[in-house]
């Protein structure tokens, strides 16, 4: 939180001055508006949300299940504190235990405010009137038809490929070949390891570049005598800078799926707030996060427990330390 959060805002800030720029170019130096500016844009956005109506009884349920599941996300391993992942055995329950254990839920969740031992009133029903009728929130014909399978096998060839690289060896030699970054200052290094990040998640998925990209990383670090996460935190974050280009995340998909926008202009908008992007990440990497993880000197762990054949840390393999670590910042 203490590095997301600055980052964020600072981000945020940056791409609604960069977008209103972009849109409005020399009107949005003016420092007054009209009420008449925005007319059309309010009209319209009250039209649509009065069409929303009242939450129905599946809409109020559906939403506690999303705020019990953010919760549970929190309280497994909060650290300050035990959470509920210290009643098992470790590495027994994972993020993904609470989503799946949530997600299942729905399946049995009635969509309608059920009704026991008298027969429906057929007067004034509405969305929250009680009825005998059970009806899931979820069903798995519905699931089949509307999963977009395709992503989930994008995200797990990614793993995959990343698992692949890993072990037959080939993050470790490119991480020997980026070793030509040694000669340069330890932040131009971090700052070309950002920009290349954030460029490959614009062609693939977030997860799959994180996974694929840390442990190389991370290990090019050690190999110059660079503290890891000096390295490693940049480039999780920059993993999520996926402005340019529709493949890149989901959100990008839906924008671009409405017809309204072309390519080119998703990469003239995006391409900027990329590069303002990664270069807030670096002054904030230079600045306040260092102090924070103590980056100025290499633990004696990385040191002493690595191997060329192999990088553990303190037991951990170095991609799941990869992982783990986008999972925690991205």
């Amino acid at each position: 939180m203490a590095i997301g959060v600055p980052m964020s805002v600072a981000v945020f800030l940056a791409t609604w001055l960069w977008l209103q720029i972009f849109s409005l170019g020399k009107k949005c130096l003016c420092c007054f508006k009209t009420d008449d500016d925005y007319s059309a844009v309010r009209v319209h956005l009250q039209h649509e949300y009065k069409k929303l109506g009242k939450w129905s009884f599946a809409e109020a349920l559906v939403m506690a299940d999303l705020v019990i599941l953010a919760f549970l996300w929190i309280a497994r391993n909060p650290v300050v504190v035990p959470g509920w992942g210290a009643l098992f055995k470790t590495k027994y329950v994972e993020d993904s235990t609470a989503a799946i254990f949530m997600s299942v839920i729905l399946f049995f969740l009635p969509s309608k405010l059920p009704k026991f031992g008298k027969k429906d009133d057929e007067h004034k029903k509405d969305e929250w009137t009680a009825t005998s009728e059970y009806v899931p929130l979820l069903t798995w014909k519905y699931v089949n038809n509307k999963m977009a399978w395709g992503v989930l096998l994008l995200m797990g060839g990614g793993f995959a490929l990343a698992d692949g690289c890993a072990t037959s060896g080939l993050s470790e030699w490119i991480s020997e070949k980026l070793t030509v970054f040694e000669n340069l200052p330890t932040w131009m290094t971090s700052a070309l390891l950002t920009f290349i990040t954030a460029a490959i998640t614009n062609v693939t998925s977030n997860a799959a570049t994180s996974t694929l990209f840390l442990p190389i990383v991370g290990g090019l670090a050690i190999k110059i005598s660079v503290h890891p996460l000096y390295f490693m935190i940049p480039c999780a974050v920059a993993a999520s800078f996926a402005y340019m280009l529709p493949v890149g995340t989901p959100p990008n998909a839906i924008v671009f799926s409405t017809g309204y926008l072309k390519i080119i202009d998703m990469i003239k908008a995006g391409g900027v707030i990329n590069v303002i992007a990664v270069l807030i990440v670096c002054i904030c990497m230079n600045t306040f996060v260092m102090p924070i993880f103590h980056l100025y000197t290499i633990p004696e762990a990385f040191l002493t427990n690595h191997t060329s054949g192999d990088l553990v840390v303190q037991g951990l393999n170095h991609s799941t330390v990869g992982t783990a670590l986008y999972n925690t910042t991205g």
